[in-house]
């Protein structure tokens, strides 16, 4: 008689792809569960590791996340994409020191990938290093015109706030508007660049900007309105340029210069309850 054959145990590559399951599946109580039973039986990947810090960092539980990141490098030290988000949590803690030597440490493992130099860039200008910032900058420069690569949208962001630093304004208004960045840029910076470019009748790049800040998500739709609308007047395209304004003011915005063309427009028209509505907001 043939001895019974023993119910194999489930390996614990098996655990951790039931944990990416239920991951998937937005269980993530059960896939901390599963990827716990993988670790205890192999402590020694560090695939399982990285999962389970992604999972805290899904549940932005970053003190976890980092814990287990950090673990996972203990096992395998070479993987820059880990050091970056390392340096990325950092960042968030408001931690640049340390932010900046994980992405160093990225930068000296993986060559080839220079955004790097990028964030190392934004760190030491917000630190007020700017020499620092400038070196690295042409650093990066350098290593995308001898490799024959674009420079990333964010190396015009961080250009021109280290033109801000100088108090070079116009400068900086320029780089925002090569930046062509739909994440890249602040409503704020983009539309401290839309009112200094206005100002210098630069609409070339005034035009830019507004190609840049279409897709932006940090940008209201509203606001966009607005500015087109001051890009058609500017360029003496009135009829278009009232119908942006209305479309700004139909969405919210109040700016008082807005406010004050359209009482204008509707004078000119002899349509004086319009003009009365919008008088009384500017005098709210």
């Amino acid at each position: 008689m043939d001895p019974p054959v023993r119910a194999q145990q489930p390996s614990a590559f098996y655990f951790y792809q039931m944990a990416v399951q239920s991951k998937i599946r937005g269980d993530t109580p059960k896939a901390l569960e599963q990827i716990n039973r993988a670790i205890r039986l192999n402590h020694k990947i560090s695939l399982f590791y990285v999962f389970k810090a992604q999972i805290f960092d899904s549940m932005q539980v970053s003190d976890s996340a980092v814990f287990y990141y950090k673990k996972s490098l203990t096992l395998r030290s070479h993987a820059p994409e880990i050091l970056k988000r390392l340096g990325e949590l950092a960042l968030q803690a408001q931690r640049p020191n340390e932010a900046a030597y994980y992405f160093r440490k990225a930068y000296i493992e993986a060559p080839d990938s220079v955004d790097f130099l990028l964030k190392l860039a934004q760190i030491r200008l917000q630190q007020n290093e700017i020499r620092q910032a400038e070196n690295l900058l042409d650093e990066y420069r350098l290593t995308q015109k001898r490799k024959e690569r674009p420079v990333s949208p964010l190396f015009f962001v961080i250009r021109a706030d280290l033109a801000m630093s100088k108090g070079d304004s116009l400068s900086a208004a320029r780089f925002y508007a090569r930046s062509h960045c739909g994440e890249c840029l602040s409503k704020e910076q983009a539309e401290w660049a839309f009112e200094t470019l206005l100002k210098t009748q630069n609409l070339e790049a005034y035009f830019d900007l507004l190609a840049g800040v279409r897709k932006n998500r940090h940008f209201p739709e509203a606001l966009l309105y607005y500015y087109r609308g001051l890009y058609y007047q500017a360029i003496g395209n009135a009829h278009e340029a009232v119908q942006q304004f209305e479309r700004a003011y139909q969405k919210g915005v109040r700016k008082k210069k807005l406010l004050k063309m359209l009482i204008q427009f509707y004078a000119g028209q002899n349509k004086m309850e319009r003009v009365k509505v919008l008088q009384s907001e500017i005098q709210e």
